[in-house]
């Protein structure tokens, strides 16, 4: 059940994109991001590693916060092609031109978890979306390097700037690989009862 009395949402997320999204849709979250280690652990799975990080993060600010619905989630990009299989955020400028290389005219995965909890309610997924790239030329790889545009973005690279015009087909969520899939994130708000009663896409109902 719906509560239009229902304490803000906090984000336990430092991530501007996911800020924005959710801004967009009228939810004006808290931001408290949550200080974790986000080290893979030895033989620990893709999809086990970002699950654990989006439960982490949503459980660590929630014990601060016990009260108010907090939301936690991590993006990771997933590629087969050559070296470890999951792609964090660049180190420096050539650590991003390593990770566009191994992307450049192949398939990879983009893996969004999320982590949802309320009380002693919580919701957690991880959604996956497919993205190929078109093959780079070397002048379109150094000039999106030198663009920066790179920097804190998980495998290398931001859908939606300038790296769109690498995109040849999106298959799934687009807003997962933006950094949090909404259609989700919003169906388990509900279920949780996490949204305000006047609550309809940002607009009172």
């Amino acid at each position: 059940m719906r509560t239009s009395t229902l304490p803000r949402l906090v984000l336990a997320s430092n991530s501007p994109r996911r800020r924005e999204m959710l801004e967009r849709l009228g939810l004006e979250p808290e931001i408290v991001p949550a200080d974790v280690d986000e080290t893979q652990l030895a033989g620990e799975d893709p999809l086990a590693y970002v699950r654990r990080l989006a439960a982490l993060k949503a459980h660590t600010i929630a014990a601060r916060h016990p009260e108010r619905p907090v939301l936690g989630a991590d993006t990771i990009v997933w590629s087969d092609e050559g070296g470890p299989p999951v792609l964090g955020k660049p180190r420096d400028a050539e650590d991003a031109r390593v990770m566009l290389t191994r992307l450049s005219g192949r398939t990879h995965k983009v893996v969004t978890a999320y982590h949802l909890v309320l009380r002693d309610r919580e919701r957690g997924r991880s959604i996956e979306t497919e993205v190929t790239f078109r093959p780079l030329t070397p002048p379109e790889l150094e000039g999106y390097v030198g663009s920066r545009e790179w920097e804190g973005k998980a495998g290398g690279y931001a859908i939606q700037g300038l790296a769109a015009a690498f995109v040849r087909t999106v298959n799934g969520s687009y807003t997962n690989v933006v950094g949090l899939p909404l259609c989700e994130v919003l169906e388990d708000l509900d279920a949780l009862g996490a949204l305000p009663a006047d609550w309809a896409l940002g607009l009172k109902a």
